[in-house]
């Protein structure tokens, strides 16, 4: 299951920077997190005025796996 996180920066200086977590997720396919990622980036702008998205990831947290 993947989990999408952005690191969002505010410009022109791209600090300060902040983590946005999905609270959707997680996702089964890394293909739809990566979309959710993509919806996030679209939406920080309007959410937290300045800030763009300055990087992402798509990642499995460990601990949240079923055996």
């Amino acid at each position: 299951m993947f989990e999408a996180v952005v690191l969002a920066c505010m410009l022109p200086y791209m600090a300060p920077c902040a983590v946005i977590e999905d609270i959707r997720g997680p996702y089964l396919r890394e293909k739809d997190c990566e979309a959710r990622i993509e919806e996030m980036a679209r939406d920080i702008p309007q959410i937290y005025p300045g800030y763009i998205k300055f990087d992402s990831m798509c990642y499995v947290d460990k601990n949240k796996i079923e055996t």
